[in-house]
């Protein structure tokens, strides 16, 4: 009889998980269920920090004398300032893709150019307040000095010096928006990509609530697909969850993978504030009443 040894505490193990690709969404994802204009676009929690994503502003109007839909989202990242698992950085991807079956998302169009196409989007860069940082560099100089003794030997001393030099270096907030293309469309883009930075010197976190505003044009009654992908990053956390994206196979175990909102081309967002104007690049266009930004941020958005 074989002696059966019992498992060290080091050991090493091995698990499969084997995961239906033929079975519905997780039950945690958020589910359209035909719902247009769904509020809610995604969510996560993981330990003490979060964030979310929900639609503000859906209204249907022209760019440049084409039909056109004007989408605002409003995110919000919630952390502790000052430790090792806030919100260093974080991507934002909005993507647009034509609804062929508006009651299923996982049916694309065969041609990409029926994808709607984005034309615009803000903010495209903000910027914090400066920061100032004095950062010293102190040298250690060692010379070797040789001397006679009275003796006749020949001894030998090190004299140290230090040199002190003060840099200034200016520190702030970051946030960069641009067009995204994929290999699918490279003439013009469906989507939409943001990248926040927090202040290196003061180590607060990325900006924790960020608007955006998008124009898509958009053949009119044609209904869409928008799909909206944030990633997070720490700095460090013991959170296994934090080690796997959205999109990948093992974290559809840990993770909620949202379904996309859907948008039926003609419905504009219940309740939301009349603004009067419906062209989205006429000078009386009320942008300001889009977007909002605190005041200390200093904000470039449109061309």
């Amino acid at each position: 009889m074989a002696d059966i040894l019992p498992p060290t505490l080091n050991g090493d193990f091995e698990t499969d998980f084997e995961i239906d690709e033929a079975a519905s969404a997780p039950q945690l994802g958020i589910q359209a269920n035909g719902k247009i204009n769904r509020r809610l676009v995604s969510q996560e929690r993981v330990g003490e920090t979060s964030f979310s994503a929900a639609l503000h502003r859906v209204q249907y109007g022209t760019y440049k004398e084409a039909p056109a839909c004007l989408v605002v989202l409003d995110f919000t990242f919630r952390f502790k300032p000052k430790v090792a698992s806030r919100y260093s950085y974080a991507s934002v991807l909005v993507s647009f893709t034509r609804a062929v079956d508006i009651r299923n998302h996982k049916i694309l169009a065969a041609d990409p150019s029926e994808d709607p196409k984005v034309v615009n989007m803000a903010p495209k860069t903000v910027y914090g307040i400066v920061k100032t940082v004095d950062e010293k560099t102190v040298k250690d100089i060692t010379v070797p000095v040789m001397f006679e003794s009275p003796i006749g030997l020949f001894a030998g001393v090190e004299l140290h010096a230090r040199m002190e030099q003060t840099k200034q270096q200016e520190n702030r907030m970051e946030i960069h928006g641009q067009l995204y293309e994929d290999d699918d469309h490279v003439d013009e883009a469906n989507a939409v990509s943001w990248d926040l930075f927090e202040n290196p010197a003061q180590k607060d976190g990325i900006l924790r609530n960020f608007r955006t505003a998008i124009v898509v044009q958009n053949p009119p009654g044609q209904a869409m697909w928008m799909k909206v992908i944030v990633k997070p990053s720490v700095k460090f956390s013991v959170d296994v969850r934090r080690l796997f994206g959205k999109n990948d196979p093992f974290a559809r175990l840990l993770q909620q993978n949202d379904d996309p909102v859907p948008l039926d081309g003609i419905t504009a967002k219940a309740g939301q504030l009349d603004l009067g104007c419906d062209d989205f690049t006429s000078p009386e266009f009320p942008w300001s009443k889009v977007l909002r930004m605190p005041i200390e941020y200093q904000v470039f958005v449109l061309p």
